[in-house]
């Protein structure tokens, strides 16, 4: 079994357009109000007072683009223009501006890590953060080097990658666990479905009712157990392929006739559960009809009417799930007896 995984088989996180243009419409205001906040304190730079419209400009034209280019495609640009101004802009303000400390640029340099793991995937993400972190400690050096002693200009460079790496060692683990508990919870649910119906299995039934059997309020709820009447003949007669799809047909039948709430599983071969709640006697008795009916009036090529022998319970019949069960398998082996395409109740 391969290993899901939660971004594209490309380069690209699977972001959806809705999401994308968001988060552009959120960097286009990050940019205008870091502009207006400089320009009315009188701290802008020219550099920053040419980017900043530049990058709200390129910005909303991908937003608009959003609309017609795949996604995927303008992630790249959108990384590059917020990373390549980050970058850029923290350089210029220590060649513009020297001083022994590095400027409160830097402090939006992290930024370049969290939007690669946002709009990449893994393998690139960290290519690109090994790129942007050498790219930043490189530029940095060079230009202090200009007005600091070696000495003083190593200490604030290595200040600066000492707390980069922190950040990216954090952000790497931050991944890391959610993309193990991500994948924890597809196994998990790949281990309750039934891989032909997309059904709960045995497993994933018995999951869900443990749930709603140990809540302190009791619940009201029916069993119905239906088998299919003389399902190996069919396969015999017609071959496993078209058993399957009877199967897969079956089980749309089901899903139609039963509430959002109520639980449908493939509990064997061609045995089918289903837990219907707060429903009384009467009507649970007719959503067994209902569904006898609607499987009696599949249409599936050739193949005879399909019908189903179908055994019911209640809950306030039996002490605990599992006497339920045994009573609903008594009654589906009694309505076999009693000539199948019948209800026992």
């Amino acid at each position: 079994m391969s290993k899901p995984s939660l971004s594209s088989n490309h380069n690209s996180v699977l972001l959806s357009s809705k999401i994308f243009r968001s988060l552009v419409l959120f960097a286009i205001a990050g940019f205008s109000a870091i502009w207006a906040i400089d320009s009315s304190s009188n701290i802008i730079v020219e550099f920053d007072a040419l980017s900043y419209p530049i990058c709200i400009i390129l910005l909303g034209a991908i937003f608009l683009l959003s609309f017609k280019v795949s996604v995927s495609v303008l992630q790249h640009f959108c990384y590059f223009i917020i990373t390549g101004y980050l970058i850029s802009s923290s350089i210029v303000h220590h060649q513009l501006l020297p001083h022994q400390e590095l400027s409160s640029a830097v402090q939006w340099l992290a930024l370049n890590y969290v939007m690669a793991y946002l709009f990449f995937s893994r393998k690139r993400a960290v290519v690109l953060t090994i790129i942007v972190f050498g790219v930043n400690i490189i530029g940095h050096f060079c230009v202090l080097i200009h007005y600091d002693s070696l000495s003083e200009t190593l200490g604030m460079v290595l200040n600066m990658a000492v707390a980069h790496i922190v950040y990216i060692v954090l952000l790497w683990s931050i991944v890391s666990i959610r993309e193990k508990a991500a994948y924890a919870s597809v196994l998990e649910q790949q281990v309750q479905l039934d891989p032909l119906t997309q059904l709960l299995n045995r497993r994933g039934l018995e999951k869900e009712v443990s749930h709603f059997t140990h809540l302190k309020q009791p619940v009201s709820y029916a069993l119905m157990i239906l088998d299919i009447d003389h399902f190996k003949q069919i396969n015999d007669t017609y071959g496993h392929l078209v058993g399957d799809n009877v199967l897969v047909n079956l089980c749309q039948k089901l899903r139609e006739q039963i509430r959002h709430n109520d639980i449908i599983a493939r509990w064997g071969g061609e045995e089918f559960a289903v837990i219907t709640f707060n429903q009384s006697t009467e009507q649970v008795l007719k959503l067994a009809q209902r569904l006898r009916l609607a499987i009696e009036q599949m249409h599936l090529a050739d193949i005879r009417p399909i019908t189903v022998s179908i055994g019911v319970g209640h809950s306030h019949e039996v002490s605990n799930i599992e006497q339920l069960f045994e009573l609903v398998d008594a009654r589906l082996y009694n309505a076999k007896k009693a000539g199948r395409n019948c209800i026992i109740d």
